[in-house]
């Protein structure tokens, strides 16, 4: 179970890393990975509760792991494009 868990939440860090680098420029990498480790281990062990009685590794974990984990971290860099499209530009000189 231990190993399984693990494995779900390094998939989901991985795919945090890769969204971080490969699209998104308005969000931290620590928060893209943090996001995708939490989908990738929320994901994974709800597929497994789901599908089976057990937490193990299997592929319907590892499915979830990465698809929850991909729609985590578009979620996250949609509303960080939002977030920073929506503020107003700030002129260097008013102060």
């Amino acid at each position: 179970m231990a190993t399984a868990i693990v494995i779900y939440l390094g998939i989901g860090l991985v795919v945090g890393a890769l969204a971080r680098f490969t699209k998104s420029e308005t969000s931290s990498l620590a928060g893209m990975v943090g996001t995708g480790g939490a989908g990738g281990l929320i994901g994974g062990v709800a597929a497994n509760l789901l599908l089976s009685d057990d937490i193990e590794l299997d592929a319907a974990g590892v499915v979830g792991s990465v698809l929850l984990a991909i729609i985590a971290v578009l979620v996250v860099g949609v509303v960080d494009r939002q977030r920073v499209t929506e503020q107003p530009p700030t002129d260097p000189t008013e102060s």
